[in-house]
C-alpha cells in the first residue's frame, strides 16, 4: 500500500479505513457507506477504495463480511479473514 504524501491524500485513507470497518461489520449498502463517510460521488469513491485497497468495495465487502443469517432462532453464521489470512467462524444467537 502506498504511502500518503499529502492532506487530501490522508483524508482519504481515513475515510477508506471507516468504510472497510463498515463493511466488515455492518450490512449497509455501498451507497450508505458511501454517504456515511462524506463521498457524494460513487465513480471517485470506488476509484479511491480500489487505489487503496487494490480492491473493490463490492468485493472487500464480499471478502470480509461473509455473513448467514438463519431464518430460525435468530442464529448468526459469519466467517470473517482475520490478519494473515486466518478464517474465524463466528456464532451468535439473538435471545428473544
Amino acid at each position: 500500500m502506498p504511502s500518503f504524501n499529502t492532506i487530501p491524500e490522508y483524508i482519504q485513507r481515513v475515510k477508506i479505513e471507516a468504510a472497510k470497518k463498515n463493511f466488515e461489520t455492518s450490512r449497509k449498502k455501498i451507497n450508505e457507506v458511501m454517504g456515511d463517510i462524506g463521498y457524494s460521488d460513487s465513480k471517485a469513491f470506488w476509484t479511491v477504495f480500489r487505489r487503496i485497497t487494490g480492491m473493490s468495495p463490492m468485493d472487500y465487502r464480499n471478502r470480509y463480511n461473509r455473513r448467514v443469517m438463519l431464518a430460525r432462532g435468530g442464529l448468526s453464521i459469519g466467517v470473517a479473514t482475520l490478519e494473515r489470512g486466518y478464517d474465524a467462524l463466528i456464532l451468535s444467537a439473538e435471545v428473544h
